[in-house]
């Protein structure tokens, strides 16, 4: 009777002891999760300068009789099939290019939709 009796006063303690308070699921469940807004105003704008920094390359090799280039573009920031691109020559316009395809590795092809193209005239986003 007295084994009994210790084997029910070690499974109270080990249950009690478990189960001391609501677990970290069940505290953070009736909490919602708040968003700072920032007003409309106050957000940083994006200027096309800072866009065209973010997305630019040169050419490397101009196929004028079927009207395409070849662009090299900086690891990781590759444009998108079907985006169109200006071409700047020394700060000026001179054309403008949409992206077709196919890339390889850092490269991809755009055919010259404007203007005229030139070994490492530089291409930027619209």
């Amino acid at each position: 009777m007295r084994t009994f009796g210790i084997f029910i006063c070690i499974i109270l303690i080990v249950l009690c002891g478990c189960k001391s308070g609501p677990s970290n699921s069940q505290k953070t469940a009736g909490y919602q999760k708040v968003e700072k807004t920032v007003p409309s105003d106050k957000k940083p704008k994006i200027t096309p300068n800072q866009l065209q920094s973010v997305l630019s390359g040169r050419i490397k090799s101009v196929n004028e009789k079927a009207g395409f280039v070849i662009i090299s573009f900086p690891l990781g920031k590759m444009p998108l099939i079907g985006q169109r691109l200006w071409i700047y020559r020394d700060g000026n316009r001179v054309g403008v290019v949409k992206i077709t395809g196919p890339q390889m590795d850092f490269n991809i092809a755009a055919d010259i939709l404007e203007g005229e193209a030139k070994v490492d005239d530089e291409v930027r986003l619209e």
